[in-house]
């Protein structure tokens, strides 16, 4: 009789606990079909909250996925505003943290000054832009105490300092307003995808970001690049470049400061590839010989707060091998000298999974599509960025 009574209630529980999750599947399902099924009136109508991510990743599965370009247009100037709001709450943190800072507190006029002018160049002016996207994220909270506080006694975080650190990414800022004022196309180079792949971010203990610009443009960005901000062009003369790349390397760096600073790589086309400017072997090629069908059209990534341009299909620069291995680069930039043998290091990402953050990817509920997720390691796991893409055309992991 106890045996029979305890073998009832076990299944009175069991249907129990299967209605609740229906409950809360179905409900989950309505606010999901909600979200996706209204039109563009609907949305004038909602405010969005930027940082959560329950919200911005439906909204940006809407805007990728909806055939009406006035619906798009629509999602999209959601997506700016909330970017916009997700980039004030880093620039506040980062006040706090920065404001005795001198040389922060330049970046800092810089910001106040053009940042409205930066969105509406990068995400607004360039509409057929933004309807050739296919992938997209951003992130939703940049928690600089997750993010930026932690180092690794083998790989080192170079960026730990968050004023450091900010001074970089108003660094980009300014290199990425002078190429689209100058409608110059521009994409980032190797290890800077890397980063973005892998962290969302520049990789914490690499000393540079490259961007690869064309030829045909070079005179044209060196004889603008001087003529606001304070910044300074280079050519790059140091050992671990070859002879043959002198003229085609370039490095800027604000004015009185040689750090943090930005590698510009100039590259050669013809009607199907894009292509070193030098003649070169493989060990020391930038960017090597890429299709243009999996260069464009470009797309926008999510790099720390900021959006950047990437290739279309980023598993023609970077093989999933070279993900899961974390190496330093021969040349520190920080320091302006090729890096120490004895501090050369090479070793499986995953022995660094508990210090620095790593973008983790599943398939997305969408078939076809692939999301990638940055997560905070404290419990609960709350998503920091989010980024949406085709499987196919990005690198398995």
């Amino acid at each position: 009789m106890f045996r029979f009574s305890r073998t009832f209630i076990r299944r009175r529980l069991l249907i129990i606990c299967i209605i609740i999750s229906f409950i809360i599947s179905f409900k989950q399902f309505l606010i999901l079909s909600s979200l996706t099924d209204k039109k563009s009136s609907y949305h004038k109508s909602v405010v969005y909250n930027a940082c959560d991510p329950f919200v911005m990743t439906n909204l940006i599965d809407q805007f990728l996925h909806t055939n009406d370009y006035n619906e798009r247009d629509e999602l999209w100037s959601l997506i700016v505003q909330s970017w916009s709001k997700s980039f004030e709450l880093y620039l506040k943190r980062t006040e706090t943290i920065c404001s005795l800072s001198s040389s922060s507190l330049l970046s800092f006029d810089f910001i106040h000054q053009y940042l409205n002018q930066y969105t509406k160049k990068l995400l607004v002016d360039n509409i057929d832009f933004q309807r050739s996207l296919t992938s997209f994220g951003l992130f939703f909270d940049y928690n600089l105490k997750e993010i930026r506080s932690k180092n690794h006694h083998i790989l080192h975080n170079l960026y730990r300092s968050s004023c450091t650190y900010f001074e970089l990414i108003v660094l980009i800022m300014k290199v990425q307003y002078v190429l689209l004022e100058l409608n110059i196309d521009h994409f980032i180079g190797q290890n800077t995808l890397l980063g973005a792949l892998r962290h969302h971010d520049i990789v914490p203990w690499h000393s540079i970001v490259e961007f690869n610009l064309p030829l045909s443009n070079k005179n044209k960005f060196i004889d603008n690049i001087n003529k606001n901000f304070q910044l300074v062009l280079q050519q790059v003369h140091d050992p671990y470049i070859n002879e043959k790349q002198i003229g085609f390397i370039y490095k800027i760096f604000v004015e009185g400061k040689t750090w943090p600073q930005i590698e510009l790589y100039f590259y050669q086309e013809n009607s199907t590839c894009i292509f070193d400017s030098h003649n070169n072997n493989k060990l020391n090629m930038k960017i090597g010989y890429l299709q243009k069908n999996d260069v464009f059209p470009f797309q926008l990534r999510p790099f720390g707060p900021l959006l950047i341009h990437t290739i279309r299909n980023p598993h023609a620069m970077i093989s999933s091998q070279r993900l899961n291995i974390c190496e330093n680069l021969p040349w520190n930039h920080r320091l302006d000298k090729a890096t120490d043998t004895n501090h050369k290091s090479r070793i499986p990402c995953e022995q660094l999974y508990k210090v620095y953050s790593f973008v983790q990817s599943k398939q997305s509920w969408r078939r076809g599509y692939c999301e990638e997720t940055l997560k905070t390691k404290r419990v609960p796991h709350r998503t920091l960025s989010y980024f949406r893409y085709i499987c196919q055309e990005s690198i398995v992991r």
